[in-house]
């Protein structure tokens, strides 16, 4: 397991271990019921490094156009 510090439009929000940045950004959209503005995942120092993102497969684009991967913010990376 890794370390994440989430951010959330850009405001430290909440540190969380979790696999990937993908599912420390699920496991805080979960707790807050989706009811969130735009998250992603930084890796603590001394985690592993970040890989492709699984649910966009790196892309960083959402399942609408013009829209961002909900679960890396469209950063691409896991």
């Amino acid at each position: 397991m890794n370390i994440y510090e989430i951010y959330i439009d850009g405001d430290f929000y909440d540190e969380v271990e979790a696999v990937d940045s993908a599912d420390a950004c699920r496991q805080v959209f979960d707790r807050l019921d989706g009811q969130v503005g735009e998250m992603h995942a930084e890796l603590v120092e001394g985690s592993e490094e970040p890989g492709i993102c699984p649910a966009c497969n790196g892309s960083g684009e959402g399942q609408h156009e013009g829209s961002r991967c909900h679960y890396c913010g469209g950063w691409g990376e896991a």
